[in-house]
């Protein structure tokens, strides 16, 4: 189900709620500009994510984050009657990459270590696309991720999709960040458990929302057609979205041939 944050304009007050008086004038004003006013552009923002440390059995193991990239060419952008903007770049992989090592080091922080027990964490983004009119957006992306021990076993490793979307006064920029935060809960939440020697549970997506194991699944969350809207000039669209993924492509990867390249 899509968020309809119809009355909340994240980033562009300071996340601030503001009065249905302000923002509908505000609608009115920016109607014929990108999703949100903007985000204004898409720009993510840098977050910390906490897990309830009373779900946590044990000491954890020191895990550290290893590689955090994006595939060659698997970045888009469609854009509807708006600017084109909101790409996923270099800097929303800075931000993702902060992210997940603050994320990281919070957990490690919030319990005891055992140092005697080291796991590397690598991810992959597969896919990551950004669609948007001036009044409504999603993004999609396809995750994988691994667990490395000391000696290169590859302890726990998987791929998932996540998708995410908004309308009218919502940025661009915040459909973005709550991608993100569902992408950091389900690794983190994941990492939590195997790092603590539990076994992570097997229905994960029922346990870290908007995430999902099937890409179909995923379309359920994003527009599948967008139409731009103006005060003074005729609609645009509706047109028909593609995600660009296969529902026949599978998510997660060689872990070991992936690394050993790497290495070479």
């Amino acid at each position: 189900m899509r968020h309809n944050w119809v009355f909340e304009v994240r980033h562009f007050l300071g996340r601030s709620i503001v009065p249905r008086q302000l923002v509908l004038g505000f609608a009115i004003l920016v109607a014929s500009m990108p999703l949100g006013c903007a985000g204004m552009t898409g720009e993510t923002s840098f977050m910390t994510l906490s897990v309830d440390k009373d779900n946590i059995a044990g000491p954890l193991a020191e895990v550290r984050v290893g590689s955090v990239e994006i595939e060659s060419n698997a970045a888009f952008l469609r854009s509807v009657g708006s600017y084109a903007m909101g790409k996923f770049d270099d800097r929303d992989l800075k931000v993702f990459r902060i992210s997940l090592q603050n994320s990281i080091s919070s957990l490690q922080s919030s319990v005891p270590t055992d140092l005697n027990n080291k796991m590397n964490l690598h991810v992959l983004l597969r896919h990551h696309m950004v669609a948007h009119s001036n009044n409504e957006g999603g993004v999609l992306a396809a995750v994988a991720w691994c667990l490395v021990g000391e000696s290169g076993n590859i302890i726990f490793h998987e791929g998932f999709f996540v998708s995410e979307s908004g309308r009218h006064t919502v940025t661009l920029g915040a459909v973005k960040d709550a991608l993100n935060e569902s992408i950091l809960q389900r690794i983190i939440g994941t990492v939590a458990q195997i790092a603590s020697r539990e076994r992570p549970t097997s229905v994960q997506s029922k346990q870290f929302p908007k995430t999902y194991v099937t890409y179909n699944e995923a379309l359920t969350d994003v527009p599948q057609t967008l139409s731009a809207t103006f005060l003074f000039a005729p609609t645009v669209g509706p047109e028909k979205i593609d995600w660009g993924w296969s529902s026949d492509t599978p998510v997660d990867i060689d872990w070991e041939r992936y690394l050993s390249a790497k290495r070479k």
